[in-house]
């Protein structure tokens, strides 16, 4: 019981951001910094669509409801 108490405690230590891809954390980095969807597709590389789409995984796996809380 001990053990499985102690997995647990360990599971719960996990911030959030480690379930997020390494271009998930990218994303989420650069929309902290302020920076715009189309900054960011520049920045990257890619298109607005990709990085509303990394946005919305973010959310989804964060369980955040709307843009204000992310």
């Amino acid at each position: 019981m001990l053990k499985d108490y102690m997995g647990f405690l360990s599971k719960a230590r996990l911030s959030g951001f480690s379930v997020l891809s390494a271009r998930e954390q990218e994303v989420l980095k650069c929309l902290a910094g302020g920076k715009s969807t189309i900054e960011i597709a520049a920045q990257l590389g890619v298109s607005k669509k990709t990085i509303e789409a990394h946005r919305q995984n973010i959310m989804e796996k964060l369980n955040i409801r709307n843009l204000a809380d992310l």
